[in-house]
């Protein structure tokens, strides 16, 4: 783990000269464009450009970049039918793992920037965080082009209209100024075309939470569709900002060999990008369901959509489990038992000692495995050492496989600890002993629990990490995981904590240590067995990601 941290702190990402666009006030339905000078800090590839919303266009001069090249970005920005305050951005995926964020900000205003003589007819002052602020600005523009007023708007703490004889203030008083002065257009509610009754569609949509556009499709015109549909179709909408989902977009446009927009909707085969979505659903409905529901098939959509999500969990608890049961861990927990009951009597110190030691390794494991989850995530942005890493931990799973499968056969025919390869080193061993005889003896059993606990988790990791590691890198190289990376390492080491927790209440309930460890040497081969096979399917499972 510390070669991870080490990779991670020499990575380096690629940089964007400017770093940023902030245009400030701008006027609405203008063009404005930006060169961008793209600079690799090591080799990779643009696989996908993209911008958070349709108003945003960009070109590359070049896609694969070596160590210092750079290659040029030119952005367009569009402000037709936007008003007030944006934040925007450009993203460049790299090699499908890290991406590089040009943030673009700007704040449209309908005429002249902010008047310094004739005020506009209307001044709107709203909060610039409020969700629902593009609503009351949509108003505004409905009434002043209505009315042909000149408006304005600029962000304040909460939402205010100026006219020329009068001021209103908060949302609800806001609007309904606004409907009093050119009442609303009747809304048609969207019906979904007439399907046949044995289809059920499926509809995917993806999009940038900065696009307003975007957010009102998700959130009104396709629930609405949804809830028509009488359960005819089923609607997913995925935020393109939250962890794995860019990734799981990226690959259903690559299956369906289209360029990705700010926008896009899956039913099918059919594919709709930005505006589309609204003006071509119908058609795609009923060429989806002439089709039958084709659900997807690449290989990122399959893992998120399909039925290794729902096994996801069940792998890391089996892993988990395997790798607090593991030889290393378990004789450290036969020690631990067989030390409780020479030095603490009664049931209720056997019980605290127990408790409090498994609490501290559960916390000192989960912080390992959570800086080195950084350390990995960190290392995405350095192509090279990512993917060499990936594959170094995947040949190193499978050759532990190897080597454990060789300890089980080895021990079956000689039941000794001196045939088994895959050990703690003597060295270790004795500090482990050490420390709960150190920490766990006398009155101060919380505290001696909580630094024996950590102390004897740091010194196992050399052991157990062998299973810790690769399963981590799992967790960042596959989106359907990373997405559900801080669910799966609680799970994780809830598990590994499990057989602890078991072996010390069966021992405040009369398990003697010579029991245990007389079950712990005759199932040796079995352990053994059970993590060979779990080494070589995480480490053939590694190698499948990384290659693909």
């Amino acid at each position: 783990m510390l070669t991870v941290a080490l990779l991670a702190f020499l990575a380096q990402d690629w940089e964007a000269d400017p770093p940023g666009w902030d245009l400030g006030d701008v006027l609405m339905n203008q063009e404005f464009t930006r060169d961008f000078q793209i600079t690799a800090r090591a080799p990779g590839k643009i696989t996908a450009a993209l911008a958070t919303c349709a108003c945003l266009s960009l070109e590359l001069s070049d896609t694969t970049l070596a160590p210092g090249q750079r290659v040029l970005l030119h952005g367009r920005l569009r402000t037709s039918g936007l008003i007030g305050r944006h934040e925007k951005a450009f993203q460049l995926v790299i090699d499908d793992r890290s991406t590089l964020v040009i943030p673009v900000r700007f704040d449209v205003w309908s005429g002249a920037p902010p008047p310094t003589g004739e005020p506009p007819d209307l001044l709107l002052f709203y909060p610039a965080d409020a969700p629902d602020r593009h609503d009351t600005l949509a108003a505004l523009v409905r009434v002043a082009s209505a009315q042909r007023r000149t408006y304005a708007v600029r962000a304040g703490p909460s939402y205010r209209l100026e006219s020329r004889d009068r001021v209103v203030e908060g949302r609800a008083d806001v609007l309904a100024f606004l409907d009093g002065l050119v009442p609303p257009p009747v809304s048609v509610t969207p019906s979904p075309p007439a399907l046949p009754r044995d289809v059920r569609l499926r509809l995917r949509y993806f999009y940038w939470p900065t696009c307003i556009r975007c957010l009102g499709v998700a959130r009104r015109f396709l629930p609405e569709i949804e809830r028509r549909s009488a359960g005819r179709i089923e609607v997913r909408t995925l935020d393109l900002s939250q962890p794995g989902i860019l990734a799981e977009y990226l690959a259903e446009c690559r299956r369906a060999g289209v360029k990705p927009a700010a926008s896009a909707a899956f039913v099918g085969r059919q594919v709709l990008l930005d505006d589309e979505v609204e003006t071509g659903l119908d058609a795609a409905l009923l060429a989806a369901a002439a089709e039958g529901n084709l659900p997807p098939t690449s290989r990122d959509a399959g893992l998120v959509e399909g039925q290794f999500v729902q096994m996801g969990s069940a792998l890391i608890v089996l892993a988990g489990l395997a790798d607090g049961i593991n030889p290393c861990a378990f004789a450290t927990i036969v020690f631990l038992i067989s030390f409780l009951r020479l030095t603490h009597q009664s049931r209720r110190s056997l019980f605290m000692a127990g408790a409090v030691y498994a609490l501290a390794s559960f916390a000192t494991y989960f912080l390992l495995g959570l800086g080195a989850l950084v350390a990995l995530r960190s290392l995405e942005g350095f192509w090279f050492a990512s993917r060499a890493l990936a594959w170094i931990v995947a040949a190193g799973a499978i050759g532990l496989g190897i080597v454990s499968l060789i300890d089980g056969i080895r021990y079956r025919a000689r039941p000794s600890a001196d045939v088994v390869i895959l050990q703690l080193p003597t060295g270790a061993k004795q500090r482990i002993h050490a420390a709960i005889r150190g920490w766990l003896r006398g009155r101060r059993l919380i505290l001696g629990g909580l630094i024996a606990g950590a102390l004897v988790t740091l010194l196992e990791s050399a052991c157990t990490g062998q299973i810790y590691l690769p399963v981590l890198v799992a967790m960042t190289r596959e989106p359907a995981w990373a997405a559900r990376a801080w669910i799966y390492l609680c799970l994780y080491n809830l598990a590994f904590i499990l057989p602890l927790v078991l072996v010390t209440v069966a021992t405040v309930l009369g398990l003697s240590h010579q029991g245990l460890a007389r079950w712990a040497e005759g199932h040796v081969p079995h352990l053994k067995f059970a993590t060979a096979f779990l080494f070589l399917g995480l480490g053939s499972f590694l190698a499948y990601l990384s290659a693909s």
